[in-house]
Parts: C-alpha cells; structure tokens; sequence
C-alpha cells in the first residue's frame, strides 16, 4: 500500500502521523485518531493507546486500521511496553508499515541482530517514501554495530537520498562518518562525512553541528593538523550557545587539542572555563577537573 501518508520520527515514539480525510474515513472516526493523538502528544500515552486499540477494533477501512494499530504501538512503546508494541505491530496488514514500526521497537532497545533477522534481505527502497529513511538509517545502524561496513555504507548514503530534511540528513552523514572511522578505518572519508552535516550549518540542529564538526576536529588534530581542528571548532561560537553539554563539549575538545599540541596554559584555560560553568554536565566537570589536576601538579 503505497498512499499510507506517515510522519516517521527518529525518537519513535510516533510512528506515524496520519493525515486521515475525513471525507474518506468519516468524519467521527478522523477527529477521534486526531484526539488520540493529541492525548499521545501532551504525555497521555496509556489513554491514547485505549483510544487508538478502540479506534482500530471499528474497522472502517483497512488504511484506518493499520494505522490506528502504529499509533497503539507507539504509545505502547513510550511506556516501554516493548512486547505490547510488538503485538500491536504484529497486527498491522501492511507489511512494510508492520516492519517499519517493529525495526522502531526493536532499535529503541538495541535489538540489531533482531532488526537484521527482519529485513536483512528487504528491499526498502520501494516502500511509501515517508518510511524509507528510517528504516534504512536503523539496518544501516544494525549493520554497522555488526561490522557490516559495506551493507551499512550502502544504507546511509540511501537515507540521505530518501530524505529531504537537513536534520536528517545530518543524523545519516554522523552514522556514514563514524561508519567510516570506526569500522572501514578509512578517515579521510569519515572527514568527509562529518564534513557533509557540517555544512548544512544552521539549517540543523546545535547538537548535529557540533557532533560533526568535534569529530572532524579530532580527526585533523590526531593527524597533526591541530590548527585545521581548531578552526573547525571555532566556527562553532561555543561561548554563544545555550545548551550547557554541547558548550562544555566543545570547550573540553578544544582544550584537549592545544594540550596535545603543547599548549598547555591555553589547554588550562579551556578546562577552567568547563569548570566554571553553572550548568556543566557531571561527567564532563568531572572530566575537566581531573584534567586540571593533572596539569597544575607538572613541575
């Protein structure tokens, strides 16, 4: 069935957002799936699984039923009643809608051998377009924690093709250059990737450009190019952010690079300015004090 309009959302909590006419599945049914959701939506995920297992039990059209039945599962899911989910997902007659909200359960608990028992031979690209990019992010995620470097290479650069969100299209360009780094060992590609997510600048999120742009920064600096890394680092503004972990994370990468270099006193001053944040993260305070210790205790 390739009209199902779903909303696929990486947390997967919702797997689908329906856009349900009400001209074609009736009125009553349309504005109670948008009342479950909404229920779903500000927290009441056990209500709103009630509403939508009532919702799929009326039967009113294949299409109707299916998706009340994801939207089950992923209320199901943010309660973390993961076989509840599977049960509901289990149900759904689309094949590709079932697997795609199974591969959701299943990643959401790391169950990558699972994920790969379902659709390792599954050809994705041809599901409904709004499913295509997450399932291929998630085998792509399951092929690379199975040192499959080649079959997770082939599914991330498919995700960024099936998407047109710079979001996503970051989160995939992360998964390729860590990928490339960690499995295929091949770092010129990983800059690359990382290099990809940086450029889409401020069209994503602070938390996918600093991600990317800190991988990059290592990288340059463990091949000698401290100074490329901490340009990349500077075009990050750390002291401009808001959000306290990506500003101490890029604080304490940038100082571990001028230590490396023999900076040492400039290295100080980027540990110090971790520690005096309000709102530093335990484990990166802890991490920069540690780091601070270490250096005022060399003669």
């Amino acid at each position: 069935m390739r009209t199902l309009r779903v909303a696929a959302m990486r947390n997967g909590i919702v797997f689908c957002g329906a856009l349900l006419s009400a001209c074609a599945l009736g009125g009553n049914f349309a504005q109670d799936f948008q009342s479950a959701r909404k229920l779903h939506s500000s927290g009441k995920a056990a209500e709103a699984e009630g509403a939508f297992v009532a919702l799929a039990e009326q039967k009113v059209s294949n299409r109707a039923t299916d998706e009340s039945l994801a939207q089950a599962a992923a209320c199901a899911l943010a309660q973390k009643k993961y076989d509840k989910a599977m049960e509901y997902a289990g149900k759904i007659a689309d094949a590709p809608l079932s697997k795609f909200c199974r591969i959701s359960i299943l990643r959401n608990q790391r169950r990558w051998d699972e994920i790969l028992a379902l659709c390792k031979g599954e050809d994705i690209e041809t599901w409904p377009d709004a499913l295509i990019y997450d399932a291929l992010l998630w085998r792509g995620r399951a092929y690379a924690v199975k040192q499959d470097g080649p079959n997770a290479e082939k599914d991330f650069i498919g995700a960024v093709r099936h998407t047109v969100l710079a979001d996503n299209k970051a989160f995939a360009y992360q998964f390729l250059g860590d990928l490339y780094r960690d499995v295929r060992k091949d770092e010129q590609k990983a800059l690359d990737a990382y290099g990809e997510a940086v450029k889409l600048g401020d069209a994503i999120p602070v938390r996918r450009l600093a991600a990317a742009a800190i991988a990059r920064a290592r990288l340059l600096a463990a091949h000698g190019k401290g100074a490329e890394a901490l340009a990349e680092l500077g075009r990050l503004k750390a002291d401009q952010m808001k959000d306290p972990y990506w500003r101490c994370a890029i604080q304490m990468c940038h100082a571990e690079i001028l230590e490396g270099m023999g900076r040492t006193a400039d290295a100080l001053a980027r540990y110090k300015i971790v520690v005096s944040h309000d709102n530093a993260p335990d484990a990166l305070l802890a991490a920069a004090k540690k780091k601070i210790e270490a250096i005022e205790k060399k003669p």
